[in-house]
């Protein structure tokens, strides 16, 4: 059986063409007959490229997806259209006493509802590249599975990119300014696509959706939400501790959600210093010592990779604007099945060719992807 690397690498022209060139064709297996090449045809400059079947676009999702354990974690919606529903189911009963012989339904109010409230996105196209130099593929030519070796590491890379798209990504216009500015931004500058323009999980937290019923429009939101400033602004804040957080975060969580998979989410420099907390207050407990994801209030804790310590402060000067100062860090609270990434599985295509100018070996996956959450489902910590 063929490992999801191998599903992956099927022999196509440009690998035939750049095996030839590096040196590292197969020569177990009897070759056809020399062929001219047809005029001023350079085996160099070949390049080839295709959809992934079915099959192999979820081969790549699996391989990508096997790399992170929050990604296993997540809810990874596999889809077949660019434009997909995020269900979130709503009930509405009610508990009434009647006379035998009535209606409960008759007595206006007494009427149990069940709905989908959810909302619909829009799978947009992000590039996956990789560019390999010409040094480095002669130093792989003797190993037999180089491909797949270069598709495993860069499913690694792949993955933690992924999840930075869907935590920070942000609309175009009318973003949060301190996701823009704490996770968006290089220096001065606003990175470029996919980052922005496409909205993440830490936006729709914050920001809500919109949907529609009985033929009018609503704002859903976060469930609750609690502040991580104690008092101040800018150069004068004072913030609260990570533990008076977490306590406020646990309060304010929507008791209709509540259940045993509900986890409290935090970057790693808070999960330390709420360790560290509680290591002072009682010194016995080893387990606070080991740095082992652990309860509180019967809550697990886990840390969110690239989430920023909840005092981290960025000062920037926005366009024709004076210089401000930003919050990018947050705490969540809620189930991880409840932070979704859509990919169209049959949407995958494929790119590869060796560019003879540069001297590489370049590839590009193009996968359509969207990062919705369910609010309401969330509690959320960030300076309010």
């Amino acid at each position: 059986m063929m490992s999801k690397e191998e599903v992956l690498n099927k022999s196509n022209p440009t690998t035939e063409a750049l095996a030839a060139v590096m040196g590292m064709e197969d020569n177990s297996v009897e070759k056809a007959a020399y062929v001219p090449p047809t005029t001023n045809y350079n085996i160099l400059d070949q390049n080839f490229g295709r959809g992934l079947n079915i099959d192999e676009g979820n081969t790549f999702v699996d391989l990508v997806v096997g790399q992170s354990e929050l990604l296993n974690m997540v809810n990874i919606d596999r889809v077949s259209t660019l434009k997909s529903t995020v269900n979130v189911y709503e009930g509405d009963g009610m508990l009434v006493q009647v006379n035998e012989g009535e209606d409960p339904f008759a007595a206006p109010g007494n009427m149990a509802s069940y709905g989908n409230i959810g909302y619909d996105v829009v799978l947009e196209s992000m590039q996956f590249l990789y560019r390999i130099p010409k040094s480095v593929l002669h130093s792989m030519k003797n190993a037999v599975d180089w491909r797949n070796d270069v598709n495993s590491r860069m499913s690694r890379l792949f993955s933690n990119m992924l999840i930075k798209q869907a935590m920070f990504g942000s609309p175009g216009s009318g973003a949060d300014a301190d996701i823009q500015y704490g996770y968006n931004y290089t220096g001065t500058a606003l990175m470029g696509r996919p980052r922005n323009g496409v909205r993440g999980w830490l936006d729709y937290l914050k920001k809500g959706y919109t949907y529609s019923k009985g033929g009018n429009s609503y704002t859903a939101t976060v469930g609750g939400v609690a502040t991580t400033i104690s008092s101040g602004n800018g150069s004068s804040v004072v913030f609260k501790s990570i533990t008076d957080i977490v306590e406020d975060l646990v309060k304010v969580y929507p008791a209709e959600h509540d259940g045993e998979d509900v986890v409290i989410m935090m970057s790693k420099a808070d999960f330390l210093d709420f360790m560290f907390s509680v290591a002072k207050k009682d010194a016995s407990t080893m387990k606070y010592e080991t740095g082992r994801v652990y309860s509180v209030a019967g809550y697990n804790i886990m840390i969110l990779p690239f989430l920023h310590h909840v005092r981290k402060t960025i000062t920037a000067k926005p366009a024709g604007g004076s210089e401000t100062t930003y919050y990018p860090g947050m705490v969540l609270m809620g189930r991880p099945k409840d932070l979704i990434i859509k990919m169209n599985t049959a949407g995958i295509n494929f790119d590869s060719e060796y560019y003879a100018k540069l001297r590489t070996y370049d590839s590009i996956y193009d996968v359509p992807l969207a990062f919705p959450v369910i609010p309401q489902r969330f509690a959320i910590a960030h300076k309010v």
